[in-house]
């Protein structure tokens, strides 16, 4: 996630993925494990689906993005805050 009206880092940003399985939400807090931080991407297990339907994302500005799928799996994607 890249802020533009928001904070660069998109820290408080809320991501939600959805797929034929059904829904995902990560926060992106800046945290990514115990006593530690960093500004690695967000991470979804997709299981058995092999593409994405939608994402939507909530950016701390108050903004809402939608990005529409199908996305397919296993890649990174950069959104940049419209």
């Amino acid at each position: 996630l890249v802020g533009t009206a928001s904070n660069r880092d998109a820290l408080g940003a809320k991501v939600m993925l959805y797929t034929e399985s059904g829904r995902q939400t990560r926060f992106n807090d800046g945290q990514s494990g115990y006593l530690s931080q960093s500004r690695s991407p967000l991470y979804f297990g997709l299981g058995d689906d092999t593409s994405v339907n939608k994402i939507e994302i909530f950016w701390p500005s108050g903004k809402t993005q939608v990005i529409e799928g199908p996305i397919e799996s296993n890649q990174t994607i950069t959104i940049k805050e419209e």
